[in-house]
């Protein structure tokens, strides 16, 4: 959501209003690739809730559990921090949690690729989690919150910290 030309999301995440701590879960190779050579949004397969792009979340214990669940003892969490202020100038878009007819025809677009990517640097919304069902058409069931980054300009605001 931006308010004026300031992104703005919809939910507080620390004490200071300007920066959003993220995380992302991968495996410790990526995490290793991430460290030294940066993010690249165009590195992941574009069959994701918003399409292409470098995914992370404002919770830990779903980035933890995500990379348990994938890449077992071979998973890590990295963890990032985004000043809003660097976002500004760039184009996004938040999802409120409960989805919603335009959260749930922008997702299956993308699952499907009967939309094509989208113009948006960064994304924000909630998680399908019945995608096979939902791209045929079922009602999306939504867990947790994710936090994409499609464009280099928006990936360069995330930070690293861990």
């Amino acid at each position: 959501m931006l308010a004026g030309t300031k992104p703005v999301l919809v939910h507080n995440c620390g004490d200071d209003d300007d920066v959003i701590t993220l995380y992302h879960g991968t495996t410790k190779g990526g995490a290793e690739n991430i460290r030294k050579n940066g993010i690249d949004p165009t590195y992941a397969d574009p069959d994701k809730d918003f399409g292409q792009g470098f995914y992370t979340t404002t919770s830990r214990s779903q980035a933890e559990s995500w990379a348990r669940g994938r890449y077992g003892k071979n998973g890590e969490v990295m963890q990032f921090q985004v000043k809003l202020s660097d976002l500004v100038g760039t184009k996004g878009k938040v999802f409120p949690n409960s989805g919603g007819p335009e959260y749930e025809k922008f997702v299956r677009g993308q699952r499907t690729g009967s939309d094509p990517m989208h113009g948006y640097d960064w994304v924000e919304g909630p998680m399908v989690t019945n995608v096979g069902p939902f791209k045929k058409g079922a009602k999306a069931k939504l867990w947790g919150q994710q936090w994409s980054f499609h464009s280099k300009a928006a990936a360069a605001a995330l930070k690293l910290v861990s």
